[in-house]
Order: C-alpha cells, then structure tokens, then sequence
C-alpha cells in the first residue's frame, strides 16, 4: 500500500512538472536556508548555468545579483517562516553580467528539518522594460504639461478631494492659497448650460466607452468672467470591481481660440449669406480644382441634393470645352489673375448648359496660392436671346437663310478671301418664275410653303462653304466661295452648278392647302427659276456693283424666256441656256 502511495505522489509530481514546463516557467526547489535541490531547464537557463549539476547545492544568492543578495536571503527567510511569497522581483546575474529579473512565487511543504521551498519564477525582462517606458512616458507627460501651462487637477473619487496645480489656479485668477482641495471646486466653477456636455464626457470615460474624457467648456473665473478651456480627463485607478478610484486631467485655456474661431465663423455665416442669396453660383476649390464649398444654387443646378465637397470640378464641363477650361485654371494659379470665361456644361439628364465664370486666386499669410473662388452664372437664356437677335438681324425668319445684311458681310468676306487665294467666286441672282399665281390661287401661306422648299433644295446643290440667302420675296441670291483661279475653268464650274439648280427647282412642288376647318389637300405646283451668274476676283469691285450685274443677269435671263442661266460679261462672254438645255 505504501509503494503505491509513493508512486501516486511520484506520478502526481511528475504530471506537475511536467505541466510547470509546458509554460516555460522556471520550476526550483530549495532548503531552508536556500541551497538549491532540484530546479527544471527554465531555472537553470535563468542562473546563466548550463546544466542543474552546476547550481544544485548551492545556494540561490550566488547568481543574485550583488546589490540585492541581502534581499533575497531576507525573503527565504520569511517564505520558510510565514509558509509562502508572492510575487517577489529579484535581479539574476550570468557570468558576463547579464541581469535578468525574475518574478518568484514560493509556498513551503513539509516541515522541521524536511521542510522544502518550492518556486515558480518567470523572466519578466519584457514587462520591466514595458514598465519603465510608462513610467518615462509618465514623467515625460507630466513634464510637457508643466512646460506647456495647462492647468493640472487630480480627483480621488472616494474621498471627494481633489488637488489642484498652481497653473490650473492661476488660470482662473486665483492665488494658490484661495483655492482648497474639494472636489467640488472644480464642477461648481463649470458653466450651467455646459454642465450636461461635461459630465456626459466623463461618464462615458468611466464607462469604458472613450479613452479618455475630452470637451471643450467655460469656467467660471474670479473676477466673474467666463473662460473657455479644454478639459480632458482619465481614470488612473480602479478598484476590484472596476469602479474608478482617482481621475487626473488638465484643463488648458482655449479662450483666444474660441475668439478667432467665433469671428473666423461669422466671417463664414457672412460669406454664406452672400453665396446662399445671389443667384450666381459659388465656388471655392482646392488647386488640383476639387471642390470644398459650393453654394446651394448648385445643388439645385444639377438637380441633385448629393454633397459635391471633394468632387472634380471639371467632370460636369462639355468634353469639347473640359481642357481650355483647366488650362484657364491652371493659369490663375499660376499667374493669380482670373479671365472670364464662356463654355458648356453637360447636365446628368443630357441637356447643355452655357456657362460664364470668373476665377480669382486666394493665398496664404506667406503669398503662396491656397485656394480658387470661381463664380459662375447660367448664361443659357442669355445666349439664346443673343442667338434669336442674331436670328431676326441677319436670317430671313420664314426660310432661316442668310438675309441681304448677313449677304453682303459673307460676300465682303468672301472677296477678302479670292483676293488671298487667287481665285473667282461667283454670285448668283435667282428670280422663280411663276410664284405669283400660286399667291393668288391658293393664298400667301402655300406661297411660303413653297419658298422653304426652294431654300431647302438649294442648299442640297451647293457646297457647306458656299453661302444660299434670301434677297427678299421670290428672290434668292446663291455665293460660291473660291472657285479657281482660271476664269475659263471657274465660269464651267459655276455653268455647272447654276444648271443643277435650275433643274432642281424645275421638279413639281406638292404643297398642303388649308381647308378651314376641312382636312387639308395638296395641290402640285410646278415653278421654274431665272438665273444670272457674275464672277468675280479681289476687290476689284464694291459688293453692291457685283449683286447689280448678277441681277442684270437676272433680267437678260427673264427677257430670253425664262427658266434660262444667263451669264454677265464682265468676266465672261455672253451664255445662257434655252428651257430645253440647248445654248
């Protein structure tokens, strides 16, 4: 029975140890008097020793370190007296000087001459050195707090006092004997409507849910001003339970800050006033062009509620206007100086709008650029009021060609140009030739009907460069641009051209006929045209000694029989063609 309680005991140490080494903690077994009986690996490797043959025997101060050996003999004495040891630190030295401290937790078994100390001890290198570096940091912090002027205060929760720095005092005005050490010096000085912020913050610390308690509040002073600081706060010490023991914190004096940022706001209110009351649109961008503010007429502009802050300013601007417009940009920073500008921007629905906008460069305290303000204006409406006073100035509003104004300034041109290149132009007089009976049968309505379709069929036998006006009723003037610079081969190309027109405007019209009422009908109308060609070259003559020969083209073809090409011979002999074609 004995062996058995012997070799239970033995297999329970085993299992022990066994355990103790799978977590790399040293495992020692000392006398009374600390001489060393049995130690694991661990142990050994944190003597400094290679092997337990070199330290069993021997007592444990001899790899303690010099200066704390009196140290170490003191505690196994009282182990082996009061039965245990907890969490006792004592240095190790190796034989190169290399120091380690250990950690040691000890209990006594047996007792009298038998008794044994058995130990746990663990390197705690990295927790020292981890301990260290807080109590630096610490220092440091507490340090910098000094150096920097915040006000220090210390809260013990338990006991209600709290003790106050010199500077924390001063901040308010107080002298350091007129302020005591209640806690509630600190929380009665916090201003009413801030109170609520105050102790939201800190119960949100306590709880665990932030760090550490961080808000902005006024204090009450001595002189019965309001001082704006920051407070921030943190729990140093909890109890068993986690509830807080001691809060630290400063409070540093943020009064002139809060004056620039109210001014620096009401600038903002101001600007946004502005921005939000004025129709134009504006715009303060960032030097690569992203936005940081848009006024609120933007969002209603692309119709969209999104925040455009941090958007590409350029992303919206007509892909055939989005570089001239960035090299705008790019130049008012470069140079500082903003340029009006007009281009399009394209909607998200599609639709395009014409836009003006003025950049101007804002800069820093040092003269470096530091921001863009544009301001735009929808210039749509403008432009096509523009447009539609161009319309009725210079194009005939039933059949939208160019009238005799717009003529005479494309033929000026068009003369300029010959004169350049060398080469004829010619100018064609056409006169239709029974368009008043249709006026007379069928009304002025249908008779417009007509004159469209004569407008819509010469500009199907001219060129893009060549230009089709209206001279005024059933008169039409047709310009070709730069012809050649033979006289022979330009008066066979304008032959040419003059013949395809004569029998394109020889081919039956079908033209609806109001009914009052009734369905409309279509009446076939056949109308053929007198034309009178001139050449001409440079500025060798006014524009309007030019229209006078081809409208006295005109007549000759009208006298010859009508549906006749009759051309002036100022530049070219005398030719026209019979109705049938024949010279």
């Amino acid at each position: 029975m004995d062996t058995t309680s012997a070799d239970l005991r033995q297999a329970s140490e085993e299992k022990y140890r066994a355990l103790v080494e799978a977590t790399g903690t040293g495992y020692l077994i000392i006398d009374a008097i600390g001489r060393v009986l049995d130690a694991n690996e661990e142990y050994v490797r944190l003597t400094g020793h290679g092997e337990l043959g070199q330290i069993l025997g021997r007592p444990v101060t001899d790899w303690t370190a010099e200066h704390e050996r009196e140290k170490n003999a003191r505690a196994v004495e009282h182990c082996a007296r009061v039965g245990f040891i907890r969490n006792f630190v004592i240095d190790y030295v190796d034989g190169n000087g290399r120091i380690t401290p250990v950690e040691i937790n000890a209990t006594t078994v047996g007792v009298g001459d038998s008794l044994r100390i058995v130990s746990l001890c663990r390197d705690v290198t990295e927790r020292k050195q981890f301990e260290d570096a807080l109590r630096e940091s610490e220092e440091r912090w507490k340090f910098a707090l000094e150096g920097a002027g915040d006000g220090v205060w210390d809260w013990n929760i338990q006991t209600g006092t709290a003790v106050y720095s010199r500077r924390w005092k001063g901040m308010l005005g107080y002298a350091e004997h007129e302020i005591g050490n209640a806690a509630a010096e600190w929380s009665s000085r916090v201003h009413p409507d801030d109170m609520a912020d105050v102790m939201a913050k800190i119960q949100a610390h306590i709880a665990g849910e932030t760090p550490s308690a961080a808000v902005e509040f006024r204090m009450l002073c001595k002189d019965g001003s309001w001082k704006w600081t920051l407070g921030r706060g943190m729990v140093v010490s909890r109890g068993s339970e986690g509830q807080p023991l001691r809060l630290v914190g400063t409070n540093t004096d943020i009064s002139e800050r809060k004056c620039a940022e109210a001014a620096l706001q009401e600038q903002k209110d101001f600007f946004h006033l502005i921005a939000e009351t004025i129709g134009d649109f504006i715009a303060v961008l960032d030097l690569d062009g992203r936005r940081i503010y848009n006024s609120p007429s933007y969002s209603h502009f692309f119709g969209t509620a999104t925040d455009l802050r941090g958007t590409d300013s350029f992303t919206e601007i007509h892909a055939d206007d989005r570089e001239r417009v960035r090299q705008v940009f790019r130049d008012t920073v470069a140079t500082g100086k903003g340029r009006q500008i007009q281009y399009r921007m394209q909607l998200a629905n599609g639709s395009i709008r014409e836009m003006e906008s003025m950049g101007n460069l804002i800069r820093d305290q040092d003269g470096r650029a530091k921001r863009v303000v544009v301001v735009s204006r929808d210039i749509t409406e403008r432009k096509q009021m523009e447009d539609e006073v161009r319309q009725m100035a210079f194009y005939d509003p039933l059949t939208r060609l160019p009238n005799r104004r717009l003529l005479g300034d494309r033929l000026g041109q068009c003369m300029a140009a010959n004169k350049r290149s060398a080469c004829y132009g010619a100018l064609m007089f056409l006169d239709l030739d029974n368009f008043k009976p249709l006026n007379d049968c069928h009304g002025h309505a249908v008779g417009d009907s007509l004159l469209v379709e004569v407008a819509r069929r010469l500009l199907g036998c001219v060129r893009q460069m060549d230009t089709v006006a209206r001279f005024g009723g059933d008169e039409f003037i047709v310009m070709l641009r730069e012809l050649n610079a033979d006289q022979d081969e330009s008066t066979a190309q304008a032959r040419v051209i003059a013949e395809k027109i004569r029998l394109r405007l020889a081919e039956p019209y079908v033209l609806t006929v109001g009914q009052g009422g009734r369905p409309d009908a279509t009446v076939e109308h056949r109308c053929t045209v007198s034309i009178g060609v001139t050449l001409f070259i440079g500025h060798d003559a006014q524009t309007d000694d030019i229209l006078k020969w081809a409208d006295i083209a005109m007549y000759e073809a009208k006298a010859a029989g009508r549906n006749v090409i009759r051309f002036n011979d100022r530049y070219c002999p005398p030719y026209f063609l019979a109705p049938d074609g024949g010279a």
